[in-house]
């Protein structure tokens, strides 16, 4: 996506520093959250943010 990974983890990534990372290819937010949604991963997403591994373990799917 062009998007460096290093951030050890999301919790405290603000909306601002998010819209930030947007590379410049995309020509609307809507169109880079899209994008973001079809690469999605749950299990880097479960690893690098403890607001989503709370939702997943209380209301999601099992979660091993």
């Amino acid at each position: 996506m062009g998007i460096a990974s290093g951030s050890k983890d999301t919790d405290h990534l603000t909306k601002e520093q998010f819209l930030g990372l947007m590379p410049h290819r995309f020509s609307s937010r809507a169109e880079f959250m899209l994008e973001i949604l079809r690469v999605f991963d749950h299990e880097t997403a479960l690893s690098k943010n403890s607001s989503f591994r709370y939702l997943m373990q209380n209301f999601g799917t099992e979660i091993g």
